[in-house]
């Protein structure tokens, strides 16, 4: 009985430790979110966008099938009205991300439109494939045709961009599920110093990348490495503690330090030979 409490004690608190570390690690979340802007407002049915979907076909065959129809019925699938009415703020070019960067044809359709069209999907539990990347630009750009919107913004990658580019991502990429399609990586210089980031992985369940303090003069290199680092992490899905890449005929490695669930700093060291 003796030899039993020391035992019982050790592993009570190698499961305290266990837990403690469970408790600390980042929780999933898969979001891609999408607003149309209408300037009625005025939800499509499901039925009508549907039918474009899945019969018209205006992009051809093949982009949106029956597996992908499925996320109509799928509760982490949302389409709902917002109003402008309501949500006076979600209308204001002004208090958009400097991302945005509307330009005089957007500011005339926000400043139109009396509603948006939110094309959400959302998923706390890890998904098994990437239907949902292929489903949701295609919705989004039904809703627009029916209730003749001129303006979608991707809400995760604070990407504002009128229908008609939107369109051309659309004929131009059969699966809209690439990285190049769904991230787009930034550079900024501010205090003397550059960082880079990504927007748009958390598409994916992956957190975004960010490197900080960067010589103002290596934005190439930084936005290379980043890019790279990130598109190896959206292709297989996993984050490492490092990621090996190539540039300008060097070797580097991106070290990769996740801070929570939406964020992972990076950098970037020479390999050597």
């Amino acid at each position: 009985m003796a030899i039993l409490i020391p035992i019982a004690l050790v592993l009570l608190a190698a499961w305290l430790t266990w837990r403690s570390k469970r408790s600390r690690a980042p929780g999933y979340l898969a979001h891609a979110e999408y607003w149309v802007y209408l300037p009625e407002a005025k939800l499509p049915s499901q039925d009508a966008v549907m039918t474009r979907l899945v019969q018209d076909r205006p992009f051809g065959e093949g982009r949106i099938g029956s597996k992908e129809a499925l996320l109509f019925s799928d509760i982490r699938f949302h389409m709902g009205l917002v109003r402008r009415d309501r949500n006076p703020k979600q209308f204001r070019p002004d208090l958009f991300t400097p991302r945005a960067e509307p330009t005089a044809a957007i500011l005339e359709a926000l400043a139109a439109a009396q509603g948006f069209v939110m094309v959400r999907y959302i998923s706390e539990e890890p998904l098994r494939d990437d239907r949902h990347l292929r489903f949701l630009p295609h919705v989004a750009e039904a809703v627009a045709a029916l209730g003749h919107g001129e303006v979608v913004y991707d809400a995760v990658a604070q990407r504002l961009i009128t229908l008609d580019s939107h369109r051309d991502v659309l004929a131009e990429n059969p699966d809209t599920a690439v990285f190049e399609v769904q991230v787009d990586v930034e550079w900024q210089v501010e205090d003397g110093a550059g960082s880079a980031r990504t927007y748009g992985m958390t598409k994916r369940g992956l957190p975004d990348l960010f490197a900080q303090d960067c010589p103002p003069d290596h934005e190439t290199l930084v936005r290379d490495l980043v890019t790279e680092a990130a598109r190896s992490i959206w292709t297989s899905g996993e984050v490492p503690d490092h990621v090996d890449a190539e540039a300008f005929g060097d070797g580097f490695r991106v070290i990769v330090q996740r801070r929570s669930r939406d964020e992972a700093a990076v950098w970037m060291m020479r390999r050597s030979t």
